[in-house]
């Protein structure tokens, strides 16, 4: 292998970028990051309503889940913008 070969990411990174569709990849990624962020039991009683502006609004089943995902959801958004690389969730919303 020499100097100049690429990844494949590198290389679908760059294709993607160059088209515009780099940020969009990410924003379907959101529902899947979500979950590992919060764990399996948590993401039993959520469900994503709507991802849009950068928004995350989420609907919580469980009253002390809520107040658990609320006092997070800081950290988690963090979380997320980082596995993501980039700042694809500006805000959650709980509810």
């Amino acid at each position: 292998m020499n100097n100049n070969a690429q990844s494949l990411k590198q290389i679908l990174s760059q294709y993607l970028k160059e088209r515009g569709l780099e940020n969009i990849v990410k924003e379907v990624s959101v529902p899947e990051v979500w979950e590992q962020m919060i764990g399996d039991r948590a993401a039993k009683v959520t469900k994503i309503i709507r991802f849009d502006n950068r928004q995350l609004i989420v609907e919580v089943s469980s009253p002390v889940w809520r107040t658990e995902l609320r006092l997070r959801s800081e950290d988690i958004r963090a979380k997320i913008n980082k596995a993501l690389e980039g700042e694809v969730v500006r805000e959650i919303i709980i509810r």
